[in-house]
């Protein structure tokens, strides 16, 4: 009996204990696996004590840290929400959750999109910028817009980066336009810029502005009109003259 029951508890309740803590400890999950600016990243925790409270800190590629507590529900389970602040920096997001229990930790990856002008004109040359994926990556760019472009491939260097550079279109519409990125299980990603009117180069600048021309034709129109009733009154003025003298 002492030897059953001092192996029984011993053997089995310790070590069953035991393991099944150590098999069963915190761990945390992340979604979505890649994010940008702007986006929420959902972190959701268990194996943590009830009640514990854990901080999460949240640590860019360039070693910049954000942080945030929450607190474990009586299964020792957590959801917080993120925001992905603007300034992030591109590439790995380090997420750990630390508590006196323990700690977990997972990775997302931040991916960003950037151009080099704003707005620029016809003919003048674009540059845009990917970032944030896996070094390798074939990425593919894109001016949607009229015309539409295909800017080809460019594969990600070491540093996760793409760059494209293109010429506007001379016939390119002056409007709003969008360069996009397209890659193999990647979100894809789009920023947008302006086309505008270089009157040096368009001889056609004049024309093309409508509310230019809107404002001087209601101008047109005015001293037509102006012009008119002064031949009525003139026309008047001579048939009256003409009574008089009958």
């Amino acid at each position: 009996t002492e030897d059953g029951t001092e192996d029984g508890t011993e053997d089995g309740t310790e070590d069953g204990t035991e393991d099944g803590t150590e098999d069963g400890g915190p761990a945390i999950g992340v979604s979505p696996p890649i994010v940008s600016e702007g986006d929420t990243i959902t972190v959701d925790g268990d194996g943590f004590e009830p009640g514990e409270t854990v901080v999460i800190e949240y640590r860019d590629a360039n070693g910049n840290t954000w942080e945030q507590e929450v607190q474990a529900d009586d299964e020792g389970n957590f959801t917080a929400e993120w925001t992905v602040p603007a300034g992030v920096a591109s590439g790995a997001l380090e997420i750990t959750a630390t508590a006196d229990s323990g700690e977990a930790a997972e990775t997302v990856r931040v991916i960003a999109i950037a151009l080099e002008h704003a707005e620029l004109p016809r003919q003048a040359e674009q540059i845009g910028y990917g970032s944030g994926y896996e070094p390798g990556t074939e990425v593919r760019g894109y001016m949607n817009s009229v015309p539409s472009l295909d800017l080809g491939t460019q594969v990600a260097d070491a540093d996760g980066n793409v760059t494209f550079t293109w010429q506007i279109p001379a016939d390119a519409v002056v409007n709003t336009h969008t360069f996009s990125l397209e890659a193999d299980g990647y979100p894809d990603q789009s920023v947008q810029f302006e086309v505008i009117l270089d009157p040096a180069a368009d001889p056609g600048a004049d024309d093309d502005a409508l509310p230019g021309t809107g404002v001087d034709s209601l101008a047109m129109v005015g001293a037509a009109g102006l012009l008119l009733l002064l031949g009525v009154g003139v026309a008047v003025g001579a048939a009256r003259l003409r009574q008089n003298e009958s």
